[in-house]
């Protein structure tokens, strides 16, 4: 296990989220390969043949039309948005897939996306019209879900290592 202030690969960064737990020791203990491999990672797929979807860490801006012109760091935190901007916790504003399926109905949209997504597991398993999250807190405890995209389908499984 290397120092919490070491150098990680970008440069002298250090941890905003403050995880405390293994997510510093995995990036600390990273191959330049294994970095490369990651930043060279799509934030957004879309996968246009597969009921017009999206798949994100976090969640999209709404008021933002292109997926390109998101900004990373709310692509993998966003949970609400509060006055029009996104918000890393849930206590300000509303749920950011409340303003997605909203635009997703706007008169001028005729080709709603889904959009599938976790990072969210104080609400759990998220199953709305157009927004599917699919956190349901394996890491603290609960089960692991797969939600197969066609059918929407959910398996589930219990997560042994961190049990309750």
């Amino acid at each position: 296990m290397q120092d919490r202030n070491a150098t990680m690969p970008e440069g002298d960064v250090k941890d905003p989220l403050q995880f405390g737990d293994d997510h510093m020791d995995i990036v600390k203990n990273m191959t330049r390969e294994d970095y490369d491999y990651l930043a060279n990672c799509p934030m957004v797929i879309d996968l246009p043949t597969l009921n017009n979807s999206r798949v994100v860490h976090g969640g999209l801006d709404p008021a933002i039309e292109k997926p390109v012109n998101n900004d990373p760091y709310w692509v993998v935190n966003i949970r609400n948005m509060d006055d029009g901007d996104p918000e890393r916790t849930k206590s300000d504003g509303k749920h950011w897939t409340k303003y997605w399926s909203k635009a997703q109905h706007e008169p001028n949209n005729t080709t709603p996306i889904n959009i599938y997504y976790g990072h969210d597991a104080g609400r759990g398993l998220d199953l709305e019209s157009e927004t599917f999250g699919t956190d349901s807190g394996c890491v603290y405890g609960n089960q692991l879900t797969a939600l197969e995209m066609k059918t929407h389908q959910i398996t589930q499984v219990d997560c042994s290592k961190y049990s309750k």
